[in-house]
């Protein structure tokens, strides 16, 4: 669950790919991060909130000057070919050659410059957050453009910790993550994954093959390559057909709440509890969209009726609902 907020504040992670951003409403820091396979929004109470500062070099810049150099050495094999090796000379190839030299003095250049950026330490900020059930520390890069707003809202924060220990207030003991994946993107990522080892594999087949110490090896065996993305993305797709055999209120209410219309899929919710009551995946779905909007009311409501079948399992949505109506008040006051 992604807010759209004026008071969003965009950071560039250190150690994780996608988009971030910050935001403080009232005592809690809102954490939204979003990549190409989901999207999430991470609520923590400022008091478990520990920030500081250091130096590190970014590895984007070696990464860049690593792939300039492999560049530089694609471009000067063919114009090494051309000035030393091709006899006769044509008239065309001075030309091929004044642009393979332009682009691999351009390529030499960023890759100097992408070097030297690196050997440069850069700082950055941590935001270590204590007393959570995993480790979780944010750490951006302190960009020009932000550091000022940054600066304010750890001043805000650090002044907010000052006025809750000395308020006698019993803090959060929670904090709470809406998350929302993209399936087919999260199988593709997996398939791929596997497909680039098995490419690792084949590739050293093939090297031992020409080499003489292997056995014949088709080409053919890398159309292989394609099974275990095919694999996943199919094993998604019959799951998501699988779910044609659910009433259609379920599957518009999931289809809403993919798209984030939150409303919409309660309304679709309701109207399928009114005609399913014992639907136990439509109860547990509305329970969330109610809980991302803040109706902690009326999520409490469709836990005492799920309680019914699943007390276990309702006690525990109830006891998270409890905590996420203490968040939101705290959300409420003003600073």
């Amino acid at each position: 669950m992604v807010f759209g907020h004026s008071d969003r504040i965009p950071i560039r992670r250190v150690d994780g790919p996608g988009e971030a951003w910050l935001e403080l409403r009232g005592s809690i820091l809102l954490f939204h991060k979003q990549t190409f396979i989901a999207s999430s929004t991470t609520f923590i109470p400022v008091e478990w909130v520990r920030v500081s500062d250091e130096r590190r070099r970014e590895l984007r810049h070696l990464w860049r000057g690593l792939l300039g150099v492999t560049v530089g050495v694609l471009l000067a094999l063919p114009l090494w070919a051309v000035e030393y090796r091709m006899r006769p000379h044509l008239a065309y190839d001075q030309w091929i050659a004044a642009g393979l030299g332009l682009l691999l003095a351009l390529t030499l250049g960023i890759t100097l410059l992408s070097f030297f950026a690196f050997l440069r330490p850069r700082p950055i900020i941590t935001l270590a957050i204590e007393g959570m059930p995993y480790s979780l520390a944010i750490r951006f890069w302190q960009e020009h453009g932000t550091v000022a707003v940054i600066a304010g809202l750890i001043g805000r924060m650090k002044a907010l910790q000052r006025d809750l220990a000395g308020s006698g207030m019993p803090p959060i003991r929670m904090s709470h993550l809406f998350r929302r994946p993209r399936p087919y993107r999260m199988a593709l990522v997996k398939g791929l994954g596997i497909s680039f080892l098995l490419y690792i594999l084949l590739l050293f087949m093939d090297a031992m093959r020409v080499a003489g110490y292997g056995p014949e090896f088709s080409r053919w065996n890398y159309a292989l390559l394609s099974a275990p993305p095919l694999a996943y993305l199919g094993a998604v797709a019959l799951r998501r057909f699988s779910m044609f055999r659910e009433p259609r209120s379920f599957r518009m209410a999931l289809r809403c709440y993919d798209k984030q219309r939150l409303k919409e899929a309660v309304q679709h919710l309701k109207t399928l509890l009114s005609e399913y009551p014992g639907h136990g995946a439509g109860r547990l779905l509305i329970v969330r969209a109610l809980a991302e909007q803040f109706l902690i009311d009326e999520a409490l409501e469709q836990c005492a009726v799920l309680s019914a079948g699943h007390p276990v399992l309702a006690a525990h949505l109830e006891s998270s609902l409890w905590g996420i109506r203490r968040m939101r008040a705290r959300m409420d006051v003003a600073e």
